[in-house]
């Protein structure tokens, strides 16, 4: 078995699965470039190998990390229905 060398990232984001080579970018530049295309919004959670981004700007990517983008939670507005 051989061993092989990882230079790429798993970005996840919904439906969308892409092996890009990102690393040695922060997550908040990595997020602008992808936002358009993945339709993202600005206040999308971060999460880099299980563990939630706090800082995009100082969290550089490394080769072989998996980068879940994740859209927050949208609150719904519950119909108001009205009975004669």
């Amino acid at each position: 078995m051989t061993n092989q060398i990882v230079k790429t990232n798993h970005i996840v984001c919904g439906a969308n699965n892409v092996d890009l080579d990102v690393a040695g970018y922060s997550v908040a530049e990595v997020e602008e470039a992808l936002a358009e295309v993945l339709n993202l919004e600005t206040d999308a959670v971060v999460i880099v190998d299980g563990e939630i981004v706090e800082d995009k700007n100082a969290t550089i990517l490394q080769p072989g990390q998996r980068v879940e983008l994740v859209r927050p939670k949208q609150t719904k507005k519950k119909a108001r229905t009205s009975r004669s």
